[in-house]
């Protein structure tokens, strides 16, 4: 029985954190990467399911399994310790409570104490059950996760206050219940971990409740500025098509002014003619490889030209790996974030500078504009300094979360003169 219940804390725990690092089931990832996570989760699971063999809840253990898991991760991975130890915390307090909860139940109803519950009583077909039903819920959140594609380590970490304080207050409950263990259990036992068990469940609600309307307000803001951005590109191409449909007209008239010249011999006029004609063509065309990219910037780079920026654009593509109209959102964004930085600096100071890149199936991006001052950040938001901070300031938080959509990495980097984002996917 002893051995039946091990084997199934071992796949609770493997479990738990399957559902919180994808790359443990993720077919995609490299062999190496899965093994620095299952080895510390593998290696603390088994120290975890050895503790319950000897008894089914331990105060102790819910602070030492952390520290260990948190040991393991730093010398194998290091880069999710945080996240994995505050995910055990919670884990562990929660499950420890229901377990404990058991527990108590099962000596009230044969009249002995804690001590003995948990040593022996707790070993049940029962406790089987339980522990059955625990395994079977982490399994279907998991394909459920795996079915929607939830980016599980980021719900981790903006759950990780939350669950350390979970697992705290869990914690200090057990160290007061676990030194009466000679004593029979009591209904004020009884009623201290249902107590518990309750704040514990409303902190989780409302903590879920402010996580999803952040999210809601978050892509809220995304489909706005997405919104706006079309039609924004709609409107150029508009203009775009006004321009060419009158160049069309107007190509008309030139021809008969140069067949004209030409039979009268007026040659330096017709030369002068055609020139202007060349450079009224040439004025804004960047080209990049990519057709809705050299739209997008060539478009911004009309409004650089009329407030005197200095853009320099370098770097040629062949694709994208992302649809079209994200590349617009995330290139029109920061384009557009870099123009109003740079309009505000003196004449003869205005510079945006754009490198573009795909190499070896990895898109690459830095955008580097001039700057008077600072950006506003804070708790890793940029914020805008205009007067409707509700309509405008979701710009940056728009790339972001196109840039986790595609699992790349964006940095920024700036000072009082300057601001540069660098963008991987």
């Amino acid at each position: 029985m002893r051995l039946a219940y091990s084997a199934l804390v071992f796949l609770e725990y493997c479990a738990a954190f399957c559902v919180l690092l994808p790359e443990l089931t993720d077919g995609s990832a490299e062999g190496k990467e899965r093994a620095r996570s299952w080895i510390p989760v593998g290696g603390s699971g088994l120290l975890f399911a050895y503790n319950n063999y000897l008894c089914v809840v331990s105060a102790y253990m819910i602070l030492a399994q952390p520290a260990i898991l948190g040991l393991l991760f730093f010398l194998f991975q290091r880069r999710r310790t945080g996240t994995a130890v505050s995910w055990t915390l919670g884990y562990l307090g929660i499950v420890s409570l229901a377990k404990l909860l058991f527990l108590l139940l099962v000596g009230n109803y044969e009249r002995i104490n804690i001590i003995e519950a948990n040593s022996h009583y707790g070993h049940s077909f029962a406790l089987l059950g339980v522990e059955g039903g625990i395994v079977c819920i982490l399994l279907l959140l998991l394909l459920q996760i795996k079915r929607k594609k939830t980016d599980m380590p980021q719900i981790g970490r903006k759950l990780a206050p939350m669950l350390t304080a979970v697992g705290v207050v869990v914690f200090a409950m057990m160290l007061y219940i676990m030194p009466q263990g000679e004593q029979l259990i009591s209904r004020q036992m009884l009623a201290l971990n249902l107590c518990c068990m309750l704040v514990i469940l409303s902190m989780l609600l409302m903590y879920g409740y402010k996580l999803a309307a952040d999210t809601m307000k978050r892509e809220s803001a995304f489909l706005r500025e997405r919104t706006r951005q079309l039609g924004e590109q709609y409107r150029v191409i508009l203009t775009k098509y006004e321009e060419a449909a009158k160049m069309q007209h107007d190509a008309k008239h030139r021809r008969e002014y140069l067949l004209e010249c030409l039979e009268e011999g007026k040659t330096e006029e017709a030369r002068a003619a055609l020139r202007k004609a060349g450079e009224e063509r040439g004025k804004t065309v960047i080209w990049t490889g990519v057709r809705y990219v050299d739209f997008i910037i060539n478009s911004r780079k009309e409004e650089m030209d009329q407030w005197e920026i200095a853009f320099v654009c370098e770097g040629e593509l062949q694709s994208l790996p992302m649809e079209g109209e994200d590349a617009c959102v995330i290139l029109g964004n920061l384009l557009d974030n870099a123009i109003e930085a740079a309009k505000q600096c003196a004449e003869g100071k205005r510079r945006i500078r754009l490198n573009i890149s795909n190499r070896n199936e990895l898109f690459q991006l830095c955008l580097e504009n001039t700057s008077i001052q600072r950006p506003k950040v804070k708790e890793g938001r940029f914020y805008t300094t205009k007067e409707d901070r509700f309509a405008h300031g979701w710009g940056i938080e728009n790339v972001k979360l196109l840039v986790e959509k595609y699992q790349g990495v964006i940095l920024f980097e700036y000072d009082d003169t300057f601001f540069r984002v660098k963008m991987q996917i």
